[in-house]
């Protein structure tokens, strides 16, 4: 979620375009970083599903996406 590791800065993090068009196209995305800390109504993480662990997110997964710097 947060564009790069050691920090809870999102802005312009490659994942909030990855989340965005996953749910336009109607997927359910589920996430976990345990840094982030997104605004309430910080779209699109208002959408998402946060997992306090990493084993939590990808219970029932399809896929996962692993995003880095």
């Amino acid at each position: 979620m947060t564009f790069k590791p050691g920090t809870d800065d999102m802005r312009e993090a490659p994942s909030t375009i990855i989340a965005s068009r996953l749910l336009a196209e109607g997927a359910t995305v589920t996430c976990w970083d345990p840094m982030a800390r997104p605004q309430p109504g910080m779209h699109p993480w208002d959408q998402a599903h946060r997992r306090p662990t990493i084993e939590e997110a990808l219970t029932g997964a399809d896929a996962a996406i692993l995003v880095t710097e």
